[in-house]
């Protein structure tokens, strides 16, 4: 686990901007690591919060002048979430082939979790949980695989969240919220198919949320993806993910700060 938080640094890290031959074989190595084994995307997931918070101090720290040697914690924070995403999963098909399945979806479950426990702590910035928010809380795969306990973990959290009232931009609010009504209605759902009393899930409006007209343009699609299981299942939460790269985006993209 320390060699991985080593190479995740050594990747994003302003210091290694003119090694090249480092970056270009992380930038091959991180994503097949992850995509080729859902234990190896599961340890990704362990560090994502913690390297994302040093990278968000290191960034921090840097002057005027090097920040354009390192790009934009939006930038990371999408690289983390391809890394981790469990639909990359390639594995073995018979006659050797490669196939993506979902053979484990509990890492984005695992950053949720996590991000949602460190934006309620105290050392946690504005700017930070914002960010933790909308560029990892809100682009999570939160299926019913994930399992109950899980599930049931980042539902306590986010109703944590909420109730402190931790975020203050109405896009933030929104996506927790979203977060809790579609988390809420899996664990209501999973817990009638268990033959138990569904689960009382708070609406949209008891959680806070608010109309996104007064926020940057560009941000709308920053919400949670939380569909039912294939064959029947309610997806209960719509979300335009865009056009995707088959690859993760190189980390000397020049991007701009959210």
């Amino acid at each position: 686990m320390q060699l991985l938080k080593v190479l995740v640094t050594a990747y994003f890290d302003p210091a290694t901007v003119g090694n090249h031959s480092l970056r270009q074989t992380l930038s091959y190595f991180l994503p097949v690591f992850c995509h080729s084994s859902s234990t190896n995307a599961i340890l990704m997931a362990s560090i994502t919060v913690t390297e994302f918070h040093n990278l968000f101090v290191l960034r921090s720290s840097l002057d005027d002048g090097e920040d354009q040697e390192m790009v934009s914690l939006s930038v990371i924070a999408a690289h983390f979430m391809d890394w981790t995403d469990p639909r990359k999963t390639v594995t073995p098909r018979s006659g050797g082939a490669l196939a993506e399945k979902v053979v484990d979806a509990t890492p984005h479950a695992i950053i949720a979790r996590d991000a949602l426990e460190r934006i309620c702590t105290s050392g946690c910035s504005k700017e930070e949980r914002k960010l933790l928010v909308n560029g990892l809380v809100g682009k999570c795969y939160l299926p019913k695989e994930v399992g109950k306990e899980l599930l049931k973990e980042v539902y306590e959290k986010v109703t944590e969240a909420i109730d402190a009232k931790v975020m203050v931009e109405a896009l933030g609010r929104n996506i927790l919220a979203r977060v809790e009504v579609a988390v809420g209605r899996l664990l209501s759902e999973m817990q009638e198919e268990e033959g138990g009393d569904a689960t009382i899930v708070r609406s949209e409006e008891e959680t806070g949320a608010e109309d996104d007209d007064e926020e940057e343009e560009g941000e709308e699609g920053d919400v949670t993806i939380v569909p039912g299981t294939e064959g029947g299942g309610e997806e209960v939460a719509e979300v335009d993910q865009g056009e995707e790269s088959e690859r993760t985006p190189a980390v000397t993209e020049d991007e701009e700060e959210d």
